[in-house]
């Protein structure tokens, strides 16, 4: 399977048509993520994807798939006598988000590499073992995701898309407290909930019209609903009020009973 992973590239979509984002023309799925490696599987369709596109059958053209992470681009080319591709994408930190674009790219002689057609925007897929986990997907916005690449960083939150932030723990720390996820739950949890408030109040341009469906707008609905704060009129403060009430939110936060009525630092204090 010829594959090729490309640094910082740059494509030309000028005049471009589009690929339609249809089942019958192609599905992308992630089917294992393991040792920062993506197992990816293609199936596709090569005549109708041609056809929807309106090309003419005497240009010659290939099919491929671009997946890209952070800055790299690794592209697999599309056997048009076949209707499915199993590929890896490597430097792929476990977690990290991976986009996909489908293009039909010109191969002749004069016009090679010219692009053809493609699909009008990136594709993101979650991962097949979690597609029909519908509580996992719906508490997603409240997971510590594990990052193997944080070296001597504990945690972070990851704002890449304001709308849905992540919040990563390192992976060997999650790994060294597997049994003990209620520790790194009472030791982390209050900062990165600072961290989230600080995020929303200060990224977010308008809290009162996210779409219901993004992390943001589930991290003001828990925010309402388990500690009564309206993040959306609080927004309306002035920023030294806004740092207040951080503050006090995060508190609040700490001194809530939580699991089998206690805080989370109890918890763990009286085990």
């Amino acid at each position: 399977m010829p594959s090729k992973t490309v640094v910082n590239a740059h494509y030309n979509y000028t005049g471009r048509k589009t690929i339609r984002q249809k089942p019958e023309f192609f599905t992308v799925k992630v089917l294992e993520r393991k040792e920062n490696t993506a197992s990816i599987q293609i199936t596709y369709d090569f005549d109708e994807i041609i056809k929807s596109v309106n090309i003419s059958s005497d240009i010659q053209c290939e099919l491929a798939v671009d997946a890209y992470v952070r800055n790299n681009v690794t592209r697999a080319i599309l056997d048009q006598n076949k209707d499915i591709l199993l590929f890896k994408v490597k430097n792929c930190p476990e977690y990290e988000k991976i986009f996909f674009r489908i293009k039909l790219i010109a191969n002749s002689v004069n016009e090679k590499g010219i692009l053809l057609a493609a699909n009008k925007s990136r594709i993101t897929i979650s991962d097949e073992s979690n597609e029909d986990d519908g509580e996992k997907k719906e508490n997603a916005f409240f997971e510590l995701i594990p990052d193997s690449e944080m070296k001597g960083q504990t945690w972070r939150v990851s704002w890449d898309e304001t709308d849905n932030p992540k919040v990563f723990v390192n992976k060997k720390l999650w790994e060294v407290y597997s049994e003990k996820r209620n520790v790194l739950r009472a030791f982390l949890l209050p900062e990165i909930i600072r961290e989230i408030l600080t995020g929303l109040f200060f990224r977010q341009k308008d809290l009162e019209n996210l779409p219901q469906d993004v992390a943001a707008h589930k991290w003001i609905t828990f925010f309402q609903q388990s500690l009564d704060e309206n993040l959306e009129e609080l927004s309306k403060l002035d920023n030294a009020e806004k740092f207040e009430k951080i503050d006090q939110i995060t508190q609040s936060f700490s001194d809530y009973n939580w699991v089998s009525n206690k805080t989370l630092l109890d918890e763990i204090l009286e085990r």
